[in-house]
């Protein structure tokens, strides 16, 4: 027999859980980074978007030989950074000390890194007999330690006691908050980063991609009726870069719809979420727990006849198209 709607349940995002700046977790990849909550969703909700940090400087570190002409001392000019979910100001240091290897191989590189609290500091690799590039290794940088971020190298090649050369100074290794871009994933709760990041943290860990989000929570629209979801236009204005298919905004997403009897809560109900993004949740069976979810900006045209119900006829420009969950 064909299942018709009369124990459908539609749900909208009315409530919030906050999460506060958190480190992400690692899917494996290096590229997908999720966050914690029990329905694995962004809030979209206007002025409630999730806050992304990942770890790196934003601007300033120039890193120079120490101009007080001291052997072995560097400057770090002032700059601004994201480590740990914490927007950094960052003071300048001069006359930091790097590391010259005392015997043996000549060739030592010394990292100089900030940590969370805008300590700029130096971390010495193992000397070697010329340089490498795998972390750890002889005459290679050393690891970084967690939570805190790369801003340069010095590479060394006497163990003579002499000022810093500009040539010995590599600033290329910098960890930015912005390289590589990332996009939201609000359907997952997840961040992604459009190229697999570098494990050059102790015990070949990444940066840290963090953020701060909230989580929907559901309420019932009782009264709702004619759920049409959002679904993915034919005739979407799409194409193909370099890191996959793109839909440019909602363009590509058709306008989902449903009807709502206006009596007591239910219109208040609606009035608490209209003109604004949310996610909705649509079963097609209560009893069940498959279900469709959708995210986009609600809309709504009322009708109050004298002679017929009072109804609300909303309309939904998604810009999420519709997920279909077993649970």
């Amino acid at each position: 027999m064909p299942k018709t709607g009369e124990d459908a349940k539609l749900q909208v995002e009315q409530g919030f859980v906050f999460w506060d700046f958190e480190k992400g977790t690692n899917s494996g990849d290096q590229k997908k980074y999720t966050f914690s909550g029990t329905l694995k969703l962004f809030s979209l909700k206007k002025g409630q978007a999730p806050v992304v940090r990942p770890d790196g400087a934003r601007s300033g570190f120039a890193i120079t030989p120490g101009i007080s002409g001291s052997n072995n001392k560097i400057d770090v000019a002032a700059g601004a950074a994201f480590v740990g979910g914490v927007d950094l100001a960052v003071n300048a240091s001069a006359d930091l000390s790097v590391t010259r290897t005392p015997a043996g191989g000549v060739n030592q590189i010394t990292s100089i890194i900030v940590d969370n609290a805008g300590v700029i500091s130096a971390v010495a690799g193992t000397e070697g007999t010329g340089f490498v590039a795998t972390r750890g290794a002889a005459g290679g940088p050393p690891y970084i330690p967690v939570d805190k971020i790369e801003l340069g190298q010095v590479k060394l090649t006497s163990n003579t006691d002499a000022p810093v050369l500009a040539s010995e100074i590599d600033q290329n290794v910098m960890e930015r908050y912005d390289i590589p871009s990332f996009v939201t994933v609000p359907e997952e709760a997840a961040i992604r980063m459009l190229t697999a990041l570098d494990k050059r943290h102790t015990a070949d860990v990444t940066k840290g991609i963090w953020a701060k989000h909230y989580e929907p929570v559901f309420n019932d629209i009782p009264e709702a009726s004619n759920w049409k979801p959002v679904d993915q236009k034919a005739d979407s204005k799409s194409g193909r870069t370099y890191d996959g298919v793109f839909s440019i905004g909602s363009k590509g997403l058709g306008e989902g719809s449903f009807e709502v009897m206006l009596k007591g809560e239910n219109g208040e109900i609606l009035s608490s979420v209209v003109n604004d993004t949310r996610w909705f949740r649509f079963y097609p069976d209560k009893f069940r727990t498959d279900h469709h979810l959708v995210c986009g900006d609600l809309t709504y045209d009322r009708e109050y006849p004298p002679d017929n119900v009072m109804k609300a006829s909303c309309k939904i420009n998604g810009v999420v198209a519709t997920i279909e969950k077993a649970s």
